[in-house]
């Protein structure tokens, strides 16, 4: 690596921690010592960024969605998400499931096929596969067969 590179590197690296040493201290208690290693501080810098949520209910009013990621939509990468479905009536659970979306002003779908995997929690869902691929206003769908009634719950928001 070339002398600048390096330079750029380190001072890189010298900006993120002290960024997570000041996160990590403005967490302490004002009456309090507190040590913050370069850890504890990475640590605090990554749990300052803030986890995204919407809820919707369907058109029956007995069924809800709550649609969680670990941090705002983004472009790139995967997203860590979950859905946790809250039914009216607590003695149903849903006998099918299904994820899909995309960018309706631009007409397709989304650039990956996302899966639910149920848990050990009963209505709790982890989204695997979930991916943007730019910028932009995007819908979110599931789709909640209970009882054979068959309901969808959407989801709009914009990727800045």
């Amino acid at each position: 690596m070339s002398k600048i590179k390096s330079y750029y590197v380190l001072v890189s690296l010298i900006s993120v921690m002290s960024f997570s040493l000041t996160a990590c201290q403005s967490e302490a208690k004002p009456d309090s010592k507190y040590d913050c290693s370069a850890s504890e501080a990475l640590a605090v810098a990554k749990a300052n960024d803030k986890s995204w949520s919407m809820q919707q209910t369907d058109k029956s009013g007995k069924t809800a969605i709550n649609f969680t990621c670990d941090r705002m939509p983004f472009v790139g990468d995967f997203q860590k998400c979950h859905i946790q479905l809250n039914y009216k009536n607590k003695a149903r659970y849903a006998d099918a499931i299904a994820i899909e979306g995309g960018m309706k002003a631009h007409g397709h779908g989304l650039p990956t096929v996302p899966t639910l995997v149920s848990t050990s929690e009963v209505g709790y869902y982890k989204i695997e596969g979930l991916k943007y691929s730019m910028p932009g206003a995007w819908t979110v769908g599931f789709q909640v067969n209970v009882d054979d009634v068959t309901e969808q719950l959407v989801f709009d928001f914009t990727i800045e």
